[in-house]
């Protein structure tokens, strides 16, 4: 049974590319309690959204010489807002994924156009307005128990929410 689960949550996880240009998958949802697993399920859900963008209804929220702010939305659902912020010489790069109206995955590279060296890469995992794992800029998880991953976890949440209503305007 629980390899029929995992079967089911992979056949329903493949991008519908492969399918129809058309349709999309059926709405995912986490069925494990083990982080490791949920983290694998929250990168196939990422990853089918970046192989569907073209599908998707892309918006304009903002734009000049060194900023934007694009949102993605799939039948007026929002799946993906991408931001690019310049300052000075460091360009940061952030993509804010949703699934079921609630921030799922973030990833932030800032990089040093001079330097052209890496200056912040995070990467968190959410669910249920809950961070369940933070990837740091030296790619090591950060303690869940710390009050450092406490406190971003509400920080990220709440932006999360934040982008979200702006985004819906």
């Amino acid at each position: 049974m629980k390899n029929f689960i995992l079967f089911f949550i992979i056949f329903i996880s493949i991008p519908s590319g492969l399918y129809s240009q058309t349709s999309f998958e059926i709405e995912p949802v986490l069925i494990s309690n083990d982080t490791t697993q949920q983290i694998r399920e929250i990168d196939k859900f990422k990853n089918n959204i970046i192989l569907n963008i073209n599908n998707f209804q892309k918006i304009e929220k903002y734009k000049d010489s060194l900023n934007f702010r694009h949102v993605y939305l799939r039948d007026n659902v929002l799946q993906l807002i991408k931001v690019q912020h310049k300052v000075g010489s460091i360009i940061k790069n952030i993509e804010w994924f949703y699934l079921n109206n609630q921030l799922f995955y973030t990833e932030a590279n800032w990089v040093d156009t001079l330097t052209n060296k890496n200056i912040n890469h995070a990467i968190c995992y959410l669910y249920n307005d809950h961070l369940i794992a933070w990837i740091n800029n030296d790619n090591k998880f950060v303690n869940s128990k710390s009050a450092e991953f406490k406190d971003y976890e509400i920080k990220i949440v709440l932006y999360g929410k934040t982008l979200f209503s702006e985004a819906m305007k």
